[in-house]
């Protein structure tokens, strides 16, 4: 009987180990083993009175288990301790990865490590503004980098991201949010510089004084003057604006009003508004310029066929239209349609009146 159950408790184990769904231990305890039965010894020592009383009988085995596992093999592994695994190792990606993003800085990486001479600020002091690079005077502007970049390293991702220092100031604040490094306090005060210096450039044209130069018969002097001084303001501009620039009778700037934005590839603008701003100034000359936010100066038909119409309104109220201009990106783009001879900007003979 005793051997039948041991039989039948190993073929239950046997299942267990291979299902992995009965635990060998829970059904071992479900199973109280009975007695083994006396052997003839100990039926023999009991009976001997020779023993004495200090013999003691041999105590039942009872409420045992048998311990029928093999140390060669091994319990199957369960499905929980699989995923536990699992999720100990992305748990450790996971910090491996959070270590390479918020990475330190190496200690000979960081600003107040390195040489004064190699430190944006005091190659300023010493070699003046226009003896540092872009990079130095954008990382001054910045002022601080972050945890893993200092601040020229973050200055140089923002000139390589946009292309260059004038595509990072047409750039809005959210995208400049995107670089790393880049919060809305530092976007605010890039956004900031950037304005004021449109700003200067815009004075410069305001605060002209002086002679355009000896004007010639085609104008040359004059178009390249007013190309020159409000290219910078435009040239990023990503609308089109109209601007007059007022003359006195020897060709020079008395000043300058905007009176037209338009769309990216378009301006709508009347002759009578213009010619009524030029007559509230009381000034016998004036200049035409606008800008092509496509970066191309080449005037459409409808800028060309407008600039007639001023020409020949100005014959009637006595104002003359020197020039007009059309600005691209940069001075080599321009176009003055008096040196391309687009429209007769003829004076009107009853006053005689002439560039030459």
């Amino acid at each position: 009987m005793h051997s039948d159950t041991e039989t039948f408790i190993q073929e239950l184990t046997e299942i267990g180990r291979r299902t992995s769904f009965v635990k060998p231990d829970k059904v071992m305890g479900m199973i109280e083993l009975q007695p083994d039965p006396p052997s003839f010894e100990d039926v023999s020592a009991e009976s001997d009175p020779a023993k004495g009383i200090d013999s003691q009988p041999a105590q039942p085995r009872s409420n045992q288990t048998i311990d029928t596992s093999n140390d060669d093999e091994q319990p199957p592994t369960d499905v929980r301790d699989l995923e536990f695994e699992a999720d100990e190792f992305d748990e450790s990606e996971d910090v491996v990865s959070s270590a390479v993003v918020n990475r330190v800085v190496p200690p000979n990486d960081r600003l107040e490590n390195l040489p004064e001479r190699e430190r944006p600020r005091e190659r300023m002091h010493q070699l003046g503004p226009a003896g540092i690079t872009t990079t130095e005077l954008l990382a001054i502007v910045l002022g601080s980098g972050i945890q893993g970049k200092n601040v020229k390293n973050v200055a140089d991702e923002l000139l390589v991201t946009f292309d260059s220092l004038r595509g990072l100031s047409r750039v809005s604040t959210f995208n400049m949010r995107k670089v790393d490094g880049i919060g809305s306090t530092k976007a605010d005060v890039l956004t900031a510089a950037f304005e004021l210096g449109r700003r200067a450039a815009l004075e410069d044209v305001e605060n002209t004084e002086g002679d355009y130069g000896s004007p010639m018969a085609n104008g040359e002097s004059i178009a390249w003057c007013v190309a020159k001084q409000f290219t910078t303001h435009l040239r990023d501009n990503p609308q089109e604006e109209m601007w007059i620039v007022f003359l006195d009778v020897r060709n020079r700037y008395r000043g300058r009003t905007r009176v037209y934005i338009g769309c990216c590839d378009q301006l709508v603008a009347k002759t009578g508004e213009i010619l009524s701003r030029v007559v509230e100034r009381n000034f016998p000359r004036y200049a035409l310029v606008h800008n092509h936010p496509s970066g191309r100066g080449d005037p459409s038909g409808a800028d060309i066929s407008f600039t007639d119409r001023l020409v020949m309104a100005g014959h009637l109220l006595d104002i003359e239209l020197v020039d007009h201009i059309v600005l691209g990106e940069d001075m080599h783009s321009f176009v003055s349609m008096r040196q391309r001879k687009l429209v007769d900007f003829s004076p009107n003979p009853r006053t005689s009146r002439k560039l030459s």
